[in-house]
């Protein structure tokens, strides 16, 4: 049977307290508990500091001043036994090795201490997460042979930030150990709930917490299994996305803004954007040196990716407008701004189902909106996506998207069900002009 014992080794003031922690003859372990105490002050007999008055006056050495910090004292050891034989029951459960190591190491994570200076992150996620940011910038990632992008640097600081908001939260720091489908659950509740944040946004959270503790596991660090399970899902909305169709697109092309310099240029960038299906980082910054013999040729911010895009008429006249070059590029939150102008001047003014950001609030809010409030940089490669597809092999639009997987591009995809029933109409009226059949005049019945 393990038996806990509090010992002094010394009579000075202050001494270090220890504990002992034997099993039988196999585990005999003695190490400091890292509190300095008074020996006067100390029951050897009830292990514990003394926190009554002695009745005999020759043994009394009690200081009532000292009482609530000795309270506090006794109860951290109650609670530091009650830990070790928690943890030895689990250790024994998962085959660990017991020595003085695991007994230090326990000490640590009962009280939340910090370890050696510099290796906290051994014990602790987010000591681990601020190490992976500050790394960031000269690790190199597999996928692309090179460093990580400023965009991954943000969101990872950006889960930071909610993953210290959840400490508070809880009142305690996340040890690896931790990160199970209990701690998905509560995070994502405090995300949703808590602080109001859409189910999209919660899940891209979700995404970075697990890209980081898997590289954690790889490192060697005591990850808890479940973060890899089915469970620890990333959760995702089906809030409708918008997108703007060929006809659409025609109409803002055509329209003339020769009377506002300022929209003509974003609608221009617009354009290369929506012919390019290219991130906004990318498409605003393409120059007339990136055509090479009828295509563009650059490489992606984000994944360092080698795109070759065909130009597209538009783009050709975009470019003639601008002297045989590309409009200047514009700041990201600019472009946002005045390019929902250039759809209100077009007349996008038709009420659609969307999302935005609630100024007053600073969170998503759905409900149906203008449809010109609704566009953003993000609406380019979603529509250079849907408008293609169906029309060219999946495959061969994921590589100028930049799309890893088919399951992420059809993400993108905004075909409603009735514009696939009239393709697949289409299609059929087509072929049946092709085999000589009559057009089929529907009558409606009363």
């Amino acid at each position: 049977m393990a038996t806990i014992r509090y010992i002094l080794k010394s009579t000075k003031n202050p001494s270090s307290l220890y504990i002992r922690f034997r099993e039988g003859r196999k585990i005999d372990l003695v190490t400091a508990t890292g509190f300095q105490i008074d020996p006067k002050h100390w029951s050897h007999a009830r292990e514990s500091m003394k926190n009554i008055v002695d009745q005999n006056p020759i043994l009394n050495s009690f200081d009532p001043e000292n009482k609530p910090r000795y309270d506090k004292l006794n109860k951290n050891l109650v609670k530091l036994k009650a830990f070790v034989i928690e943890s030895y029951n689990n250790a024994q459960i998962d085959g660990e090795l017991i020595d003085k190591k695991w007994l230090e190491e326990i000490i640590i994570k009962c009280f939340n201490r910090p370890v050696n200076a510099g290796e906290d992150y051994k014990v602790f996620f987010v000591p681990y997460i601020k190490k992976v940011i500050e790394e960031a910038p000269t690790r190199i990632r597999k996928k692309t042979n090179k460093p990580v992008s400023i965009e991954t640097i943000k969101a990872y600081k950006a889960t930071l930030t909610k993953i210290l908001d959840f400490e508070k939260h809880v009142g305690r720091k996340l040890k690896y150990k931790d990160l199970n489908l209990i701690f998905h659950r509560d995070f994502m509740n405090f995300l949703n709930v808590e602080q109001a944040l859409d189910l999209k946004t919660v899940g891209n959270y979700i995404k970075n917490v697990k890209a980081m503790a898997r590289q954690a596991l790889l490192e060697g660090l005591p990850v808890h299994k479940e973060i890899n399970h089915p469970e620890f899902f990333r959760t995702s909305s089906k809030t409708k996305a918008i997108y703007l169709n060929e006809e659409e697109i025609e109409k803002i092309f055509r329209h003339d803004f020769s009377f506002n310099e300022r929209l003509n240029r974003v609608r221009d960038l617009l354009i290369v954007g929506l012919w390019t299906g290219q991130r906004i980082k990318d498409f605003k910054n393409i120059k007339a040196k990136n055509v090479k013999d009828g295509f563009i040729e650059i490489t992606t911010s984000k994944t360092g990716s080698e795109v070759v895009i065909p130009i597209h008429p538009h783009i050709v006249e975009v470019m003639k407008r601008w002297g045989g070059d590309f409009p200047p590029a514009l700041s990201d939150q600019k472009f946002n701004e005045y390019v929902k102008e250039v759809g209100n001047q077009v007349g996008l003014t038709y009420l659609v189902q969307g999302s935005k950001i609630n100024s007053e609030t600073k969170r998503k809010e759905e409900g149906e909106f203008p449809k010109y409030e609704l566009i953003s940089s993000h609406i380019c490669r979603r529509s250079f996506a849907t408008n293609h597809y169906g029309k060219l092999a999946t495959q061969t639009i994921m590589a100028i998207t930049g799309h890893q997987t088919e399951k992420e591009f059809m993400g993108y995809i905004q075909t409603t069900p009735k514009e696939h029933a009239e393709k697949m109409r289409d299609l059929w009226l087509r072929q049946a002009e092709q085999n000589g059949y009559e057009e089929v005049k529907l009558k409606i019945v009363p």
